[in-house]
């Protein structure tokens, strides 16, 4: 049970503002550009409990394929459009 969250190098701070948020201690990793891929960072939540409490806010893998529209509290809508657009 492990979720991993990758992003571009340029968004490392949001992965830091995440972990803060969750009040975790995991390691945020970042790669430098390689062969086959750019430069990325990444954070690992391992834990039954984390991924689920996750994904009952619409944090799943591969959610790029399977998106669907959340419930969410009015005022976190904005956020959500703007992360599904970007």
């Amino acid at each position: 049970h492990y979720l991993r969250i990758k992003l571009q190098k340029s968004d490392t701070s949001h992965l830091m503002k995440f972990n803060k948020a969750i009040e975790s201690n995991y390691t945020i990793s970042v790669k430098e550009k390689s062969k086959n891929q750019n430069p990325y960072c990444q954070l690992v939540l391992c834990g039954k409990q984390i991924v689920t409490d996750l994904h009952q806010f619409g944090i799943i893998p591969r959610k790029t394929y399977n998106l669907s529209w959340p419930t969410l509290p009015f005022e976190m809508y904005k956020h959500f459009c703007r992360g599904y657009f970007d």
